[in-house]
């Protein structure tokens, strides 16, 4: 499972104020729920917890990076588009330690952020 998915967090995928000039959350959820064969995530809701999950992971620098990415794919539905793989790497490194932290880890699962394994 990529962390797009993952990102579609019913995500990590939500509204939190826009980042700069770059996109929010709340529009990249909003054009993945529009994505063929998704489950249409409650986008404020999504939002609001991942925004929460990045500052307590001290992560809201990498998480404003990735979403400001994704906001800019020219094709966010698509598998096949990579170009925002670093971002959600560098994403998905910063915040699953915390994660990873058993006293962390229900606010993570709510988010469906997977931790490893197979799907």
């Amino acid at each position: 499972m990529t962390f797009k998915s993952l990102l579609f967090i019913p995500l990590l995928a939500a509204t939190f104020a826009l980042t700069g000039c770059g996109a929010s959350c709340g529009s990249v959820c909003e054009d993945q729920n529009e994505c063929p064969g998704v489950t249409k995530a409650n986008c404020d809701d999504s939002c609001r917890k991942s925004e929460k999950l990045s500052e307590d992971a001290d992560c809201t620098e990498q998480y404003d990076d990735m979403i400001d990415c994704m906001g800019n794919m020219s094709d966010i539905c698509s598998e096949k588009d990579t170009s925002c793989d670093v971002k959600i790497n560098a994403y998905v490194g910063c915040a699953l330690p915390y994660c990873m932290n058993a006293q962390h880890a229900a606010q993570c699962q709510a988010l469906n952020v997977d931790l490893g394994g197979d799907s």
